[in-house]
């Protein structure tokens, strides 16, 4: 995860040392303020029901915002929530086009997930995620 909005020390140590109390009030208050390396966390924090309740929507929530900056992580997740109807509708156009932006991130992970995906997807779900995908970059 490659950016300039890094997080600071005293949250990665205390995730490190699981004082997820910590980590979580240093990391949201930084997620409220956009920034996109905090906003993967509070996804990871959704999606684990850590210091949160668990909830898949709001993991998607938080992931797609930091997806749409370009953190792969996310994006290689909320092309998972898609794939699965976890947290928003399955959705296999959207799962292959946000697959394919992890890829193009740099996201290795995602690349044996897509090959599943096409798998499952007929051609015009398939013809469509690449009209998708070449329409929006």
């Amino acid at each position: 995860m490659e950016s300039n909005e890094e997080i600071p020390d005293e949250a990665v140590e205390a995730m490190i040392a699981e004082d997820w109390h910590t980590a979580y009030l240093i990391i949201h208050k930084m997620a409220l303020l956009g920034n996109m390396n905090a906003e993967h966390f509070m996804g990871w924090f959704y999606e684990q029901g850590i210091e949160v309740p668990q909830s898949d929507e709001a993991a998607f929530e938080w992931w797609h915002k930091s997806a749409s900056k370009g953190i792969s992580e996310s994006q290689c997740a909320i092309a998972q929530l898609y794939e699965y109807g976890s947290g928003t509708k399955q959705d296999y156009i959207n799962a292959y086009y946000w697959y394919s932006k992890a890829i193009m991130s740099g996201d290795t992970e995602s690349q044996v997930l897509i090959s599943n995906l096409s798998n499952k997807m007929d051609s015009e779900q398939l013809n469509r995620a690449k009209a998708m995908l070449h329409e929006k970059t």
